[in-house]
C-alpha cells in the first residue's frame, strides 16, 4: 500500500468473505484489505465491472494459512 493518507471506501463482501477498502486521492486507487490475504491495490480508471470480478476472484481464493 501507498503512504499516502487515505480516505475508508468502504466494504465488500463476497461468498461470505469481507474486505475493506481505502481510497487514495494523490494515487486513484483503492487498496483493499482482508485478513490472510496480501493488499489488492486497483487503480479507479478501470472499468467498475473488471474492478468488481477483481476482486471477487481475490475473495474467492482461499486465505493464506488457511487448510
Amino acid at each position: 500500500m501507498c503512504q499516502h493518507a487515505k480516505v475508508l471506501a468502504g466494504h465488500v463482501r463476497h461468498q461470505g468473505r469481507h474486505a475493506v477498502g481505502y481510497y487514495c486521492p494523490a494515487c486513484n486507487s483503492i487498496t483493499y484489505e482482508s485478513v490472510g490475504r496480501p493488499p489488492l491495490r486497483q487503480s479507479r480508471t478501470t472499468d467498475p465491472e473488471t474492478r468488481e470480478r477483481a476482486i471477487n476472484t481475490w475473495l474467492s481464493r482461499p486465505a493464506v494459512g488457511a487448510s
